[in-house]
């Protein structure tokens, strides 16, 4: 039970993380390019993280399908209905913990050429 709890936490700083750091680039972003209203940028950003959740969920359903997945409309039926074939528990591991690993992985490597050496902070206040 305790390495199960110690995972879920691994996890959720990992997820946290992942989902945070596309939200804290976004204010330099802005204060890089002063002329463009703030507002267009945080709507492009939503837009684009709705798109991408979009075919994900779609994309994961795609894959659930092929992988020989059983679902069930009844919630109540018996237990039988919640026995998964092999490949399906692989899939669903394999897209709930390897492809995003390797999204983040991928998008931390996109960005770690990224260097803002030219932006000064400007102080805010009196």
């Amino acid at each position: 039970m305790l390495i199960l709890l110690l995972t879920i936490i691994l996890v959720g700083f990992g997820a946290s993380t992942a989902y945070l750091i596309p939200w804290s680039l976004l204010p330099d972003a802005i204060d890089k390019d002063p002329e463009k209203p703030s507002g267009i940028y945080t709507a492009w950003m939503v837009f684009i993280q709705k798109i991408g959740i979009g075919l994900s969920v779609q994309f994961l359903g795609v894959l659930l399908s092929l992988s020989g997945y059983k679902s069930s409309t009844n919630c109540l039926s018996s237990f039988q209905d919640l026995d998964q074939p092999l490949t399906a528990i692989i899939t669903i591991r394999l897209c709930m913990g390897l492809i995003p690993s390797f999204l983040v992985l991928a998008g931390l490597i996109t960005m770690k050429p990224w260097r803002n050496l030219d932006f000064k902070s400007e102080s805010v206040g009196p």
